[in-house]
């Protein structure tokens, strides 16, 4: 499975520039506003409750929104560069995308940003009808001859199956493996259609699909 163009840490306090303890203030300031717990706090850390998960990918669009209100200001008086419109799965968008755009920052501190999140399906057809400017995707075969691919990693795709099946995952036989009933994605989702491909291409029946 390639990545075009696994949970990420929270940010150290050294990284975000602050205190251990400014951190715990500014956290617990957010929960007393939402009313809500966002993390659940042991000896190892900090994992996000259900309510923190529904917030996280806002929060990860905030500072987009706020390079994009400064490129917008900035055009406005005549100090800008421009802006791109970056396109993205949400796994890529949480786990690599930070990083990434990090970098890009420090070298274009004059350009603006915006994320927009959706399947690869959705991306590509907004890459192609110019509603974003890069897209960051799985591998979809085909590509418009207008636009550029290019693979900048690589990851396993892991098939889950009941012990019954072991032998038959361990020899790739897929005729067994289409007698077994699987929890499955739904449809449009890159990872169902590769899952149905495997099968076809093999001229073999997809296994049932569990709703």
């Amino acid at each position: 499975m390639r990545l075009h163009a696994t949970k990420a840490p929270l940010a150290r306090p050294e990284e975000i520039h602050l205190a251990q303890s400014s951190v715990s203030d500014q956290i617990q300031s957010l929960e007393a506003d939402l009313g809500t717990t966002l993390f659940i706090r042991s000896k190892l850390g900090l994992t996000l409750t259900a309510e923190g998960t529904t917030l996280k990918p806002y929060a990860e669009e905030i500072p987009a929104l706020a390079d994009e209100a400064r490129a917008e200001v900035r055009t406005t008086a005549g100090h800008t560069a421009g802006s791109v419109t970056i396109g993205a799965l949400e796994t890529i968008a949480s786990e690599k995308l930070p990083r990434w755009l990090s970098d890009f920052r420090s070298d274009h501190p004059d350009i603006g940003l915006r994320i927009r999140i959706s399947g690869s399906g959705q991306l590509l057809r907004d890459l192609e009808n110019g509603e974003i400017d890069v897209a960051f995707c799985f591998d979809s075969g085909v590509l418009d001859e207008r636009l550029a691919k290019r693979t900048i990693s690589v990851e396993p795709l892991v098939l889950v199956a009941p012990p019954e099946a072991q032998l038959a995952l361990m020899g790739g036989d897929l005729t067994a493996l289409a007698s077994v009933s699987f929890v499955v994605t739904e449809a449009g989702c890159i990872y169902r259609s590769m899952f149905d491909e495997t099968f076809a291409e093999a001229d073999i029946a997809a296994p049932l699909h569990c709703p």
